[in-house]
């Protein structure tokens, strides 16, 4: 649990000086509206990632939940008179309770107590054991499988619609989602949003706290799961510094969704509250749009299958491939850190 401490450190960092960061460093934030959704960013060698949504939905793949919709509803909320729930509201709609609070900062730098926590005082919050996921979409498309629906001139994929997805569920270590067991998990409440200015759909301006959204300190999570996943995709070995990687760096781009990997990646739609969407990139000739950005899958120096059949000078080849070791982390603000391990490979013939 400490690495994820220590993620999510940064992340509150990042949202106590009301700083945000893409993964990208030639990234501007655009506002998002309810209506449309698109966040651009150029890299150094013309690399180009965007973001758009897809309106498709599905069932949760949840087991092994407890209920806490039942003791929610017979009063834990502050407002129905629960003495345990707080002011922190998850992207699920659900107050944490005060016994959930683990490591809390006060605004003025002292280490806090749940017996004393409260809004005026709060600056941050860590809370270990839960996350909170979105089911995937199905959505997976790149320009080298879907030529026929990709606009080259707008960097778009025309058989994807824009709209925002709000519907992120909140699971528990020992829990299963999406076929893969959560072990681990932390997530950051933080003030941040709540200070910032933000244009609405309508064109008006408001600061965060005056947006009514309940979900305004939530910052991030991060997770780590058990379980294998066979998918089929892209790979690319880099084969220099190069665009966040280091020389050698692994990235695995899906191309089919069937077998799908759970959900974070947040984002702050000041007309609706905490959403996710789907993301395009353009990287090494591939354009790509799916709900995980790139999958980081470790170094070539360090991998336990053979990388024989794949070229390093960073060029894409179609793969079966296995992932093991799955872990994800995403604050508001920045671009999901999707890694994982190569329990087995294949390339797919041309």
């Amino acid at each position: 649990m400490k690495k994820y401490q220590i993620i999510l450190a940064v992340i509150l960092a990042a949202a106590l000086t009301g700083c945000s960061k893409e993964e990208n460093s030639g990234g501007s934030q655009i506002g998002i509206s309810s209506e449309v959704s698109v966040q651009n960013s150029t890299s150094s060698d013309g690399g180009v990632s965007s973001e758009s949504s897809s309106s498709s939905k599905s069932s949760f793949d949840v087991s092994d939940s407890s209920d806490r919709s039942s003791t929610e509803d017979s009063g834990t909320s502050e407002e129905s008179g629960g003495t345990d729930a707080t002011f922190l509201i998850g992207p699920d709609g659900n107050a944490i309770l005060r016994s959930e609070l683990g490591t809390i900062f006060t605004n003025d730098g002292t280490d806090g107590s749940a017996e004393t926590f409260s809004e005026d005082n709060f600056s941050g919050v860590l809370c270990d054991g839960f996350i909170y996921l979105a089911e995937p979409s199905g959505i997976c498309r790149t320009n080298f499988d879907n030529g026929d629906v990709f606009d080259s001139e707008q960097m778009r994929f025309t058989d994807v619609s824009e709209s925002s997805q709000k519907d992120y569920r909140r699971v528990s270590v020992g829990e299963t989602f999406c076929g893969l067991t959560l072990t681990e998990a932390q997530v950051n409440f933080a003030r941040g949003n709540d200070s910032m200015e933000y244009t609405l759909g309508d064109g008006s301006v408001k600061f965060g706290s005056e947006l009514g959204i309940p979900e305004i300190y939530f910052m991030g999570g991060s997770a780590s799961f058990s379980g294998q996943i066979a998918l089929t995709g892209y790979i690319s070995v880099a084969a220099e510094d190069d665009y966040g990687l280091m020389g050698g760096d692994i990235v695995f781009v899906p191309s089919d969704c069937e077998c799908m990997l759970p959900v974070m990646g947040y984002r702050f739609d000041p007309d609706i509250g905490i959403v996710h969407m789907q993301r395009i990139y353009s990287y090494n000739g591939l354009v790509w749009e799916n709900e995980y950005g790139r999958i980081l899958l470790g170094n070539a120096a360090d991998a336990a299958v053979d990388l024989s059949d794949i070229p390093d000078d960073g060029s894409f080849v179609k793969v079966d491939i296995t992932l093991d070791n799955i872990s994800l982390t995403c604050g508001i603000g920045m671009m999901e850190h999707f890694s994982a391990s190569i329990a087995e490979l294949a390339v797919i013939p041309e």
